[in-house]
């Protein structure tokens, strides 16, 4: 499974963004194979509207099937919803490494 984990900085053990549209970008993770890369959410952070529905997008493009971060918007949680991706929100203060973590522990 592909998840996205919202985060601050390009950092894996840095702070989760709790915000999804604006977070500063996602980690995307092949839950089989490990890999891990980081994409900027750079075009999304200053939106005037739609940021929500625009991280979503770009999301759903890359394939993944769960969300963690913190918290999500109505209209970005129907769209990544009506496109059958999972959404997993965590407490403030919770590192990307935390989130993946308590993610594969609850399902491993």
């Amino acid at each position: 499974m592909t998840i996205a984990i919202t985060a601050t900085e390009h950092n894996w053990t840095a702070p989760m963004d709790e915000r999804f549209g604006r977070a500063g970008g996602f980690f995307i993770v092949d839950e089989e194979s490990g890999d891990r890369r980081y994409i900027d959410n750079n075009g999304n952070v200053n939106a005037a509207h739609g940021a929500g529905t625009g991280a979503a997008q770009t999301l759903i493009d890359e394939g993944v099937k769960l969300v963690i971060t913190g918290r999500i918007g109505p209209k970005a949680g129907d769209a990544l919803r009506a496109a059958g991706i999972e959404v997993m929100e965590l407490p403030a203060g919770t590192s990307v490494e935390q989130a993946f973590e308590q993610y594969h522990n609850q399902h491993a």
